[in-house]
């Protein structure tokens, strides 16, 4: 018996697709330079530490000129900079 990805995420909430960004992040870290040059446990500490977070069109999730200690990975959608006078980059 196979079951469909609404019956799924409709049982397991967001579970699911907090499972396959997570893996969408790992594959990403394999491609990249720099990532990929972490070692394994270092890439599981970050993986252990990730929240996903979902955010809607215009959202600021760092503001320019903020200092940030935080990796973002857009999954879904695009990433643009912004000026305080709210013309894009």
């Amino acid at each position: 018996m196979a079951l469909g990805r609404d019956t799924l995420i409709s049982i397991l909430g967001d579970k699911v697709q907090n499972i396959a960004c997570r893996n969408l992040v790992k594959w990403a870290f394999e491609q990249d330079g720099l990532l990929s040059k972490l070692t394994q446990v270092q890439k599981e500490k970050v993986y252990e530490s990730m929240k996903t977070c979902y955010a809607k069109p215009g959202f600021v999730i760092i503001k320019k000129g903020e200092k940030c200690n935080k990796i973002v990975i857009p999954v879904d959608g695009n990433l643009i900079e912004v000026s305080l006078s709210g013309s894009s980059h």
